[in-house]
């Protein structure tokens, strides 16, 4: 029996599992503590991995597969300055684990991971994947392969949408991310004067409640899912006027909020991009949500 050992690693939590012919057999999720700096969280990286190899034989284990908060060299293994994890920069992670463990070790960009599963999912073989959580990840499959670029291509995220908006984690100002993360929101809720902190846990709490105010009709909460699918609509006008994808997928725990979100999006999309590129574009949520990462992950393996 040959297994994956799979990690999707972000800024609020990191999630790991074991996986065999595309199965999730076990699955442990820790919280990521990312402000404790890179030697924290290295070591909840091990425990994770340590933990889903208990009573297996390495002989069985195919490899580990990592997906990283970019900017990454995938080839190398090696993760450059992600704006969520401080205190990372150029750190050789795939070496870091190959030396811990013993095992064959990919690394990609955790939304490139999400991406190349989806494109699985739905068959799809030139897909744009946004995942809104901490930050917005981003992945761009052409003809079923991820794109990368020169090696670091797909930070969609931090495309600037305005350009005197606030400074963005990444030191640009008005980035997508700024608007359409949990960050973002947090930011936007305070300026519609919604009681906000900004305090990992406290936010992913408030989120959750926000959503469900609004699924229930209060109209302050949906007013404020329509201003931020609005500025998720610029970002997803300007996908597709470069890419004319097939298909966005939209991931993460801000798409939970579903066409609260979606429908203020894709009607400010269609204000905002040519008529001939929206054509035949499905933008549609995730079915996978937080397994696509680590499907994605093992399938590198």
């Amino acid at each position: 029996m040959s297994y994956v050992i799979a990690l999707d690693v972000g800024g609020t939590k990191i999630a790991g599992a074991l996986i065999q012919n595309n199965k999730i057999i076990k699955k442990i999720k820790f919280s990521t503590k990312a402000k404790k700096g890179k030697k924290f969280v290295i070591k909840r990286i091990f425990s994770i991995i340590s933990l889903l190899l208990e009573g297996l034989n390495k002989k069985n284990i195919l490899g580990t597969a990592l997906g990283m908060p970019g900017p990454l060299d995938s080839e190398k293994g090696i993760v450059f300055q992600p704006p969520n994890l401080p205190g990372w920069k150029n750190v050789p992670i795939k070496r870091i684990i190959e030396k811990k463990f013993k095992l064959k070790t990919r690394i990609e960009n955790d939304t490139n991971c999400a991406a190349l599963a989806e494109s699985h999912f739905f068959h799809c073989e030139n897909l744009i994947c946004l995942s809104l959580g901490t930050g917005v990840g981003s992945g761009i499959i052409i003809d079923g392969k991820i794109y990368h670029g020169q090696g670091t291509a797909g930070e969609l995220g931090h495309m600037a949408i305005d350009l005197n908006g606030p400074k963005c984690h990444c030191g640009n100002h008005g980035c997508l991310e700024e608007f359409v993360s949990a960050r973002g929101i947090a930011r936007v809720a305070k300026e519609e004067s919604f009681k906000f902190s900004l305090e990992p846990q406290k936010l992913q709490y408030q989120l959750i409640k926000l959503q469900q105010q609004a699924k229930k009709g209060n109209k302050k909460s949906i007013a404020l899912y329509s201003e931020v699918g609005k500025y998720l609509g610029v970002g997803l006008a300007n996908i597709i006027n470069i890419f004319n994808p097939e298909m966005i997928v939209i991931n993460g725990g801000i798409s939970k909020a579903g066409n609260l979100l979606l429908k203020p999006a894709i009607k400010e999309m269609k204000k905002r991009s040519f008529k001939v590129s929206q054509k035949g574009v499905k933008i549609v949520i995730s079915k996978l949500q937080e397994n696509a990462g680590l499907l994605g992950a093992a399938s590198l393996i």
